[in-house]
């Protein structure tokens, strides 16, 4: 017998010392069986959380890329820094972190690589949260916390109804109550439940029949300056779209359609500033020079003209 190897007995012994001396007790098969369904079943777990917040995080990035970002920041990127779902992200990475401690630890976990089990846990993760966000879930999950953890979860109707409820830069929530004069001035109540007084003379149509339907709205214009502080000129009507889980394709146009609002005021201004100009130059002197349009002068405006 070689030097170095030992005996079938030497190994015995060896084994059995070391179990008495670590008091080593056997375990019957049921429980590791028991143990391996539960690191299987924490997996899962882990997996369909980091789901759900990828799943939200789809919801947000995917729908905020069609917001009205010019009537609330200076650029697309600044708006993007601040709606970014930052708590749904942290969330993902570290479900996605548990996920693959528990896959490590079970049975055959050893046998893969690092890059395999990574790989494998966020494509999962990934793909379950796709599949929620396909089905509607991302919208009533971000709801859900919203409405049952209040001062604890914001959601993205919580923080789409902040951006807007702010009348001092321009932005309204509200529905109307009754208009005090057809197509010239309106009262409505806001989110917050204030009336205000609407001066509703520079909408164009599409805007006050929108207004006109009694649903919540969202109000784009400007504070009159030196009237009275409910005092609001508006400038755009469009759809609160927060109410329950709405496809991107409405986003889309609903986008749409409130720059082209934006544009129709711009030109407006300027094909009545072209008119008078040409009057006078012809020598017409009894037309009267164009009404200010504030809605031209509107932040969102402007940044659009940039």
């Amino acid at each position: 017998m070689d030097i170095g190897q030992k005996s079938p007995t030497d190994v015995k012994n060896t084994v059995l010392s070391r179990i008495v001396g670590e008091n080593i007790c056997p375990r019957a098969r049921v429980w590791y069986r028991c143990r391996e369904c539960g690191v299987w079943t924490l997996w899962l777990l882990t997996i369909l959380l980091s789901a759900a917040a990828g799943a939200v995080s789809f919801f947000v990035i995917m729908h905020r890329q069609y917001a009205l970002f010019e009537a609330t920041h200076e650029s697309f990127l600044s708006f993007m820094f601040e709606v970014l779902p930052y708590l749904w992200l942290v969330v993902f990475i570290i479900a996605a972190g548990f996920a693959y401690y528990h896959f490590r630890h079970t049975r055959h976990g050893y046998r893969y690589s690092f890059l395999s089990i990574a790989g494998a846990t966020v494509v999962a993760s990934l793909s379950g949260g796709i599949f929620l966000h396909y089905f509607g879930m991302s919208f009533h999950f971000d709801d859900f916390l919203g409405k049952y953890l209040p001062g604890v979860y914001v959601s993205q109707s919580m923080m789409e109804e902040k951006f807007w409820q702010q009348p001092e830069d321009g932005r309204l929530i509200v529905t109307l109550v009754s208009e005090l004069d057809p197509g010239a001035v309106a009262l409505v109540m806001d989110v917050e439940g204030i009336q205000r007084v609407i001066d509703i003379t520079e909408l164009f149509t599409p805007d006050v029949e929108l207004l006109r339907a009694g649903t919540q709205v969202r109000l784009l214009g400007r504070v009159l300056d030196g009237a009275h502080e409910s005092t609001f000129r508006a400038c755009g009507v469009f759809p609160w779209l927060y109410t329950h889980m709405v496809p991107m394709e409405q986003f889309r146009r609903d986008r749409e359609a409130a720059i082209a609002r934006l544009y129709d005021h711009r030109d407006r201004a300027r094909a009545e500033a072209r008119a008078y100009l040409t009057a006078e130059v012809a020598g017409v002197t009894s037309l009267s020079p164009p009404p200010a349009r504030a809605c031209a002068e509107i932040a969102a405006v402007k940044r659009l003209r940039e």
